[in-house]
């Protein structure tokens, strides 16, 4: 059961204060176009990691204008050096400056709160650089809204915020105004947008310690040994800000203790897959998640929320914005419980429309917003909001009050959060369906082979020919140009006559490159040197040898998992390998029509179950799981 909660929906929206992109537009270009201009050596690889090179010299290039923004804003910053800073930091100031005229004009917007620094850092590195380091920055009225709510939901300010994955600040900097008393914490392992971070806190006149600033203030002698000289600081501002270069949850097991309670943790974690983080990093990153996530596959957010939330004590409080997977994956189910079963916190989920806003540019998720309030003496409401991010702002067009007595929905969605206790499924008894079975009572469902290098273990028609029949498959990696319900040997020597990489490599077990039949030895060691990083790749860096695949087989039905429209399905009459993009349906039972299967899952009656089973990843996008396509209930009559 849920009732409505009215005081939500009554709060008025958040509007955003920078200025519109248009208007940034002509000071942009013009320090693009200086930074591509500067020569300096690049940043690290591991200093920014995914960047290329050409992207790590523009990087380092922003620490100069940082350094000339400093100097041009405040004598006394001058004066004082930067002592203070990490340093990492420190050293990346040491670039050219930009010309006066320029800097002047970014300085001006950011004395206007503009959001100029974010777009700026869009503009040196691409999204293909950016998705390693999950770097997606917050707009800035959504950014508002949450730290404007958890106000109002806090009993009593923070003494300490923390802000996992801090980017250029776009929460420090709101942070720092709303509770200025307290100590704010900015975790980030990417050394120059935490370089732009300490730059708009001197801007803003924020004191910046260089060193843990934890538990008691004390009196302003105290912060000598911070690096803050007494007169900045007394003139300045009571807000600290303590910069970490660190990866968040290395603090949060080292130092989220040595904090001052109440502690808040707010911010935009990191949204990186599960495929994109390092084997090493995600063990660890799973050893901090403890019991609240089982799974290999939960992405890089997920992890860090699950353990924010472990470390939890009783008067802290939490505040995330997350690529909403979570909320409907497997790999989420851990952290759905124990949110439910915190009867004594209050916790809300803001939840925005995956056709209205993209909160995470690049990437087809959606996005929430998780609040967990302290522990309270009575029990707490489960609160699940519809939120939209428009023109005025943020704003809560309706909520609902979740009866946490019941068990656990299946999912977070909206829906199933707010249906009845006994429709919490997402198949679903009907009186037509009562002697029906389960997909996965007569047939196996998994994904495709993953090569981790598509472009060298998948082959057009002209390539695979000069290879031995027998190191060859008839292979599929996508459905949505197929007309026809079956792909059958005519339809499929179209694809391949179109250009399609229609044949996977299945290569023997040998020892060396060498023991291969010549052509495939010469075309493999071609691609190791035309693929930058093949062998360090993930999934090809596990095998071995790295050019033997898994075990692949032809399935009986092909199934696209992800849509805006409708499944594609499709009857594998050519016995096609599918690559990881498709699904593939294994029909084992004997006496069970693989043609009538197929005929259901197309029809309109296997499209709704389909679409009722998947789960949304945002702009109107819907991915259906392995799991929920066993579990779709076929007619008794198949």
């Amino acid at each position: 059961m849920s009732v409505a909660s009215p005081d939500l929906c009554e709060r008025t929206p958040h509007r955003p204060t920078s200025r519109p992109p248009a208007e940034r537009e002509p000071l942009l270009s013009d320090l693009s176009a200086w930074l591509r201009t500067v020569t300096v050596p690049p940043l690290a690889p591991e200093q920014a990691w995914g960047a290329d090179r050409a992207e790590r010299v523009r990087l380092a290039a922003l620490g100069g204008m940082a350094a000339a923004l400093l100097q041009a804003s405040d004598h006394e910053l001058e004066r004082q050096g930067v002592n203070v800073w990490p340093a990492e930091v420190a050293a990346w100031l040491g670039g050219p400056h930009p010309p006066h005229e320029l800097r002047d004009r970014l300085l001006q917007s950011l004395e206007d709160d503009d959001d100029v620094l974010a777009d700026l850092y869009l503009r040196c590195v691409s999204p293909v650089g950016r998705r390693p380091l999950g770097t997606f920055f917050t707009p800035p009225a959504l950014a508002g809204h949450m730290v404007s709510h958890i106000q109002q939901m806090l009993p009593s300010a923070p003494r300490t915020v923390i802000d996992p994955g801090a980017g250029v600040g776009a929460f420090t900097r709101l942070t720092t105004a709303q509770w200025p008393e307290a100590n704010h914490v900015a975790v980030d392992v990417n050394l120059a947008t935490l370089g732009l971070l300490i730059v708009r806190c001197h801007l803003q006149g924020r004191a910046v310690s260089h060193t843990d600033a934890w538990g008691a203030r004390g009196d302003l002698n105290g912060h000598a040994e911070l690096g803050i000289a007494k007169d900045y600081w007394s003139r300045q501002t009571s807000s600290i800000v303590t910069p970490r270069l660190q990866d968040f949850l290395e603090w949060l097991a080292c130092d989220y203790s040595r904090t001052s309670a109440p502690r808040l943790i707010l911010g935009n974690p990191p949204y990186v897959r599960h495929q994109a983080i390092p084997s090493e990093q995600r063990e660890a990153a799973r050893h901090a998640a403890g019991s609240l996530v089982h799974s290999k596959l939960a992405g890089l957010s997920t992890y860090f929320t699950a353990a924010s939330l472990a470390s939890l004590s009783p008067e802290d409080s939490l505040c995330l914005v997350l690529p909403s997977n979570w909320t409907e994956a497997h790999y989420g189910r851990g952290l759905r419980e124990h949110l439910w079963t915190l009867h004594r916190r209050r916790v809300e989920l803001h939840t925005f429309p995956d056709d209205e806003v993209r909160l995470f540019p690049g990437a087809a998720v959606g996005a929430v917003i998780l609040f967990v309030g302290p522990v309270a003496e009575t029990a707490q409401p489960f609160i699940s909001a519809r939120t939209r991010l428009g023109a005025e702002g943020v704003s809560i067009v309706d909520s609902r009050q979740s009866d946490r007595s019941r068990s656990l929905p299946a999912t977070f969605t909206l829906e199933a959060l707010r249906a009845p206790a006994a429709d919490n499924h997402h198949s679903r008894a009907t009186p037509a369906l009562l002697h029906a079975y389960q997909l996965g009572d007569v047939a196996r469902v998994r994904r495709g082979v993953a090569t981790g290098a598509n472009a060298v273990f998948l082959l057009k028609d002209e390539v695979a020919e000069g290879f031995p029949p027998s190191m060859r498959l008839r292979a599929i990696s996508r459905l949505r140009t197929l007309e026809t319900p079956v792909l059958d040997r005519s339809v499929w020597n179209k694809l391949a006559a179109d250009g399609a990489r229609c044949w996977l490599l299945k290569l023997p077990a040998c020892s060396a490159l060498t023991d291969l039949p010549p052509a495939i030895g010469a075309y493999l060691t071609q691609q190791i040197e035309a693929v930058p990083g093949l062998l360090a790749r993930e999934l090809v860096r596990r095998r071995h040898p790295w050019w033997v695949l898994e075990r692949v087989e032809a399935p009986s039905i092909l199934v696209s998992p992800m849509t805006k429209t409708e499944h594609r399905v499709v009857m594998n009459a050519v016995g096609a390998v599918p690559t990881n993009t498709l699904y593939g349906v294994y029909v084992d039972e004997p006496g069970v029509s693989v043609r009538a299967v197929t005929d259901w899952l197309r029809s309109s009656q296997g499209q709704a179950a389909m679409r009722a089973a998947s789960r949304s990843q945002g702009a109107g996008l819907r991915k259906l799981e392995p799991r929920a396509l066993s579990s779709l209930m076929l007619p008794k009559d198949l």
